[in-house]
Order: C-alpha cells, then sequence, then structure tokens
C-alpha cells in the first residue's frame, strides 16, 4: 500500500506506475521512462479529490462535497508551489508532464503562465517530428492539452502520423483491428517486440476519441446521446 507524505500528497520514496511503457522506457524496464512518477500521481490525487468532491455533491452529500472540494483545492496549490517556478516553466519537462500542467489541474488560472507551458508543449510535439511520446498517463490527456493551448492542428497532426511511433503505425503497416499495448508491439520488420508486457488487445493506449468529442461536462445526465464531434479538421503541420 503506497502512504502519503506529511504533506498529504504522495510518499516520494514509494514508486508509482505513472507514464508506464512510455516510449523512452528500455524493453526491459517500462516503467523508467523519461516522465517523473511522483509528479503524476500527486497530480491525479488532485484530480480524483476534486472530482470525487463533485460526486459527493451529485449524491447531496453537502458535508463530504464541501470537504473534499477543500482538500482538493489545499492540496492543488501545493501541486502549483511544489513542481511550477515563478516564471511557469515546469520542473521537469515530457508530453505528458506538460499536458498535466495544462489539461489537469497543475497550472495557476494565469493566461501567461498558461502560455508559457504551451509554447514549451508545441515545441516537443514538433522536436518529436509528431511522433507519439506518450504512453498509459499521458496519452489520454496530450489531445486534449494541445486543444486547450489553442494547438489543435497539432493534436490533429499528431493523429494522423502514420510511421511508427504513431497512433495509425498499427493500421497502416500492419492492417491492425485492436488497439495495442506497446505503439510498436509489433516492430517495422514484423518481428514481436521483445521487451515485456506486449499485447495486442489493450485498453490502454485507446483515448483519442474522447478528444475528438464533446461530451457536456455537467456530472448528471452527461453521456453520449448528448455529445457531438468537433466540426471539421484543422490544417495540420507537415
Amino acid at each position: 500500500m503506497i502512504s502519503r507524505a506529511l504533506d498529504r500528497l504522495w510518499n516520494p520514496d514509494q514508486w508509482q506506475l505513472a507514464d508506464r511503457l512510455d516510449p523512452s522506457a528500455p524493453l526491459e524496464d517500462p516503467g523508467n521512462g523519461r516522465t517523473d512518477d511522483i509528479p503524476v500521481a500527486n497530480t491525479y490525487r488532485v484530480h480524483t479529490t476534486l472530482m470525487f468532491s463533485k460526486l459527493c455533491s451529485v449524491l447531496r452529500r453537502t458535508e463530504l462535497a464541501t470537504k473534499y472540494a477543500q482538500d482538493g483545492k489545499q492540496l492543488k496549490a501545493l501541486v502549483q508551489r511544489k513542481y511550477i517556478t515563478a516564471e511557469a516553466n515546469f520542473m521537469s519537462t515530457s508530453q505528458t508532464d506538460l499536458g498535466f500542467s495544462t489539461s489537469f489541474v497543475r497550472y495557476p488560472e494565469n493566461e501567461e503562465k498558461r502560455k508559457t507551458a504551451g509554447k514549451v508543449l508545441d515545441r516537443l510535439v514538433r522536436t518529436t517530428r509528431f511522433h507519439i511520446n506518450t504512453s498509459f498517463a499521458g496519452t489520454p490527456v496530450i489531445s486534449h492539452a494541445l486543444s486547450e493551448i489553442g494547438r489543435s492542428q497539432l493534436a490533429y497532426r499528431v493523429l494522423l502520423e502514420t510511421v511508427c511511433l504513431s497512433r495509425l503505425y498499427a493500421v497502416v503497416s500492419h492492417d491492425a483491428t485492436t488497439v495495442w499495448e506497446r505503439w510498436d508491439s509489433m516492430l517495422p520488420d514484423g518481428r514481436i517486440n521483445p521487451g515485456q508486457m506486449t499485447s495486442f488487445n489493450h485498453y490502454a493506449l485507446g483515448a483519442v476519441g474522447h478528444s475528438a468529442i464533446l461530451i457536456p461536462t455537467n456530472q448528471v445526465g452527461a453521456s453520449f446521446e448528448s455529445a457531438r464531434f468537433l466540426e471539421g479538421i484543422p490544417p495540420v503541420p507537415r
């Protein structure tokens, strides 16, 4: 069981899964990627606390809703102080880190600071030539993050890439009809990826649909019945 530190965030001396199977991680050590596991875990700590407050509110558990809203607000401020500099630079720079910083709860409600994070994330995506650089934790948030900083065209460009590593690599190169556990569970030459944890039917990376569909955010009655697709695809950089 993972314990909490004195400040109520997760104990930094205990290992977390974080962005497991990050493409940069060694084949024999899939948890050892470029993204620091503790900031990711603490971000989810804040996010789930605030979400639980909303759940309590829907269930009319007013006292619990108030308690967890206050806890979430305090934890959010603590995470922001802990990981973001006064100049709005994040202590760790990976696409997953910056994705969480803009899409989840880590950046203060300050437009200039969000712009700083946006510029860095933009550069990281372009530097990798639009290839995938996220995994279990980062993949569900990276497209949302790019859209929220006004870079929807980059999100679509990453989505439409077909060369390994990319979302469409498995489809275009290997006629895949399922989501793989690794972006390259099958290598370009047809060999099976020799690393640990290689599956051809997995849930973790199938998260792009949520960022292409707008679903109402009200907690009561939100469903695909009232969802709508984003209108049009903006011009994508090449």
